[in-house]
């Protein structure tokens, strides 16, 4: 294989696997009040960009208060997020989103560092892009709220 094609497979294996981790975030950790919003956007498409990984796509399909990944370009995308970021930087970004509370002021922190900083472009309909960012948003999990307490007395003691 050519140095292209073996970056080709790279790239497509990452997208693929970040597509995976949004629908294993959301089964495992998802809040309930956040599953149960995408029952209102339920058969809606939302599409996933990744510029730097060779504008490899991620289409999410909302079915049944699920995220369910495909690695095709729907033609019948909701909304669209683009990850206008490096590669080296999609899964910090994404970890990012992860651990911030899903309330209007994660939601706002996120906004004013990602979106508005052009990091993140939401286009199509950005009720539904953001009901799904909402739902990657697990941060009120207990097991942050224990990272958190630790962080916090490591802080103290330093």
């Amino acid at each position: 294989m050519s140095a292209d094609a073996d970056q080709d497979l790279r790239d497509e294996a990452r997208a693929s696997s970040l597509g995976r981790l949004f629908q294993l975030l959301t089964d495992i950790f998802g809040q309930r009040k956040q599953m149960l919003s995408l029952g209102k956007i339920d058969g809606a498409e939302v599409l996933a960009v990744f510029p730097s990984l060779g504008d490899r796509c991620v289409t999410w399909k909302v079915s049944n208060c699920h995220i369910l990944p495909y690695m095709s370009k729907s033609d019948h995308t909701a909304a669209q997020i683009v990850f206008n970021v490096p590669r080296d930087a999609i899964v910090p970004l994404l970890v990012d989103v992860i651990k911030t509370k899903a309330n209007v002021q994660g939601l706002l922190k996120l906004l004013f560092k990602y979106v508005l900083t052009g990091k993140v472009k939401l286009k199509g309909a950005l009720t539904t892009a953001l009901k799904v960012i909402m739902a990657l948003m697990v941060g009120a999990h207990p097991m942050y709220a224990e990272e958190r307490r630790a962080r916090s007395g490591k802080e103290e003691e330093g």
